[in-house]
């Protein structure tokens, strides 16, 4: 599954009945980052949505996409889809995106502002991170980013990837 399809991200209440049906079947989902849509109103007052351009001469994949991830992952904790559903196990790329150095800071401010039936302390979410989460190492995950999700999860949830066929050389062509 894409993170986000037109600005509707993993975890939003249009998915319920998607993601009612991925843990009824106990569904592995492989989780990748698109481009990150940014939501306003167009001078009409019209509300539409506009991909982000990181800066036009660089490709959304270089930064864009490890955001991306870590939006989708927070929306599918904050929204209480991953509470509801259990029974899916959920494959990460690009070692979490930027998920892992944020992950504390987003466990601090949702103790305080999502209701407390949901508990998304930072011990929860990494035992959930370490049940239900496998992540995968594709795209140049750089050292720091592996130790700060290692610091999550253990080894034994890291996986291989290598993000074929969109490889350095496909990269160049794409950009042309």
């Amino acid at each position: 599954m894409e993170t986000n399809h037109h600005g509707v991200y993993l975890g939003g209440s249009s998915l319920d009945a998607v993601f009612r049906k991925l843990n009824q079947v106990k569904a592995k989902v492989f989780i990748h980052p698109t481009t990150t849509c940014f939501q306003h109103n167009n001078d009409s007052g019209v509300h539409i949505h506009t991909p982000v351009t990181f800066l036009p001469r660089y490709l959304n994949p270089m930064m864009e996409f490890m955001f991306d991830t870590a939006r989708a992952l927070i929306n599918l904790f904050a929204s209480g889809t991953i509470a509801r559903c259990q029974d899916i196990t959920f494959v990460v790329p690009h070692a979490g995106g930027a998920l892992p150095p944020i992950l504390q800071r987003f466990c601090s401010f949702s103790t305080m502002i999502i209701p407390s039936e949901l508990d998304l302390s930072l011990g929860a979410v990494k035992k959930t991170l370490s049940e239900q989460f496998y992540f995968d190492l594709a795209g140049s995950p750089i050292p720091d980013q592996i130790h700060g999700l290692l610091r999550n999860v253990g080894p034994e949830r890291l996986l291989y990837g290598s993000d074929y066929p969109l490889q350095r050389g496909l990269w160049r062509a794409w950009q042309v």
